[in-house]
């Protein structure tokens, strides 16, 4: 596996429209140096331009990455769960980049996403996401038991979960990922990442809120659970400035 420091982007969609190509030439402009930006549509192939004229990059996927993969789905369909599928479709045609942002459509941040972007660009952590809790600080949550294997056990006490509209997770973190559901892990992505990277000697952090993997100093720096949620949907986005905002429909 040969990677640089090169970092990629997947603006994950179903649909592309006008507000979904904004939020792709925001993430280029603010990432041009050390990036390149691609669509990650669900979906059937179709040619689409952006802004320039240029032909955006895409990486067109469907639900038969459930079985084209060789790995185990918790349902028969992508969501809920297996929204992974895609960035491991993508990762095993582009394998060349140091590391891997998915980022859903519905993200989004007040600010100029260069600051966002450019204050993570160079730290070293295999895994950022948000909210990332220990089982313990947070046991009603609905999918720690999709964690399976044929053979292995992880205990709840031992899991951790993650918020997932937005990550990044290095080559290696993606290989090591990649290797574990070919032997046949299985889990809604949102325990399977940071459980099985926490307990592989990989490093997790937050971009911000108030959980125990936040770093000194970044505490609710870039999202709050008011700004950064499952549901119910914004309309728009809040007035808070520098802050993550989902889902914005």
């Amino acid at each position: 596996m040969k990677t640089s420091q090169r970092q990629c982007f997947l603006i994950a969609t179903h649909h592309v429209n006008d507000a979904v190509l904004k939020l792709l030439n925001k993430i280029g402009k603010a990432t041009a140096s050390y990036a390149d930006v691609y669509l990650l549509v669900h979906g059937l192939p179709v040619e689409i331009l952006n802004t320039t004229k240029k032909v955006v990059r895409t990486h067109f996927f469907s639900d038969t990455i459930l079985s084209d993969l060789g790995f185990v789905p918790i349902v028969d369909r992508i969501v809920p769960g297996s929204n992974h599928f895609s960035v491991m479709d993508f990762f095993s045609k582009h394998g060349e980049y140091g590391y891997y942002w998915y980022i859903e459509y519905d993200v989004f941040f007040t600010g100029d996403w260069k600051i966002f972007l450019d204050f993570f660009k160079d730290v070293n952590k295999d895994f950022l996401s948000c909210d990332i809790r220990l089982y313990e600080n947070t046991s009603t949550w609905p999918w720690w038991q999709t964690l399976k294997h044929p053979e292995k056990k992880i205990a709840l006490a031992n899991r951790l979960r993650s918020f997932n509209p937005i990550y990044r997770l290095s080559a290696a973190a993606l290989f090591f990922i990649q290797q574990q559901l070919y032997n046949k892990w299985s889990g809604h992505h949102e325990v399977l990442l940071p459980t099985l990277l926490y307990h592989n000697n990989f490093s997790l952090s937050d971009f911000g809120g108030d959980g125990e993997f936040v770093d000194k100093g970044a505490e609710n720096k870039f999202y709050s659970k008011e700004t950064f949620r499952w549901r119910p949907a914004f309309n728009k986005a809040g007035g808070l400035k520098n802050k993550l905002y989902h889902p914005v429909k």
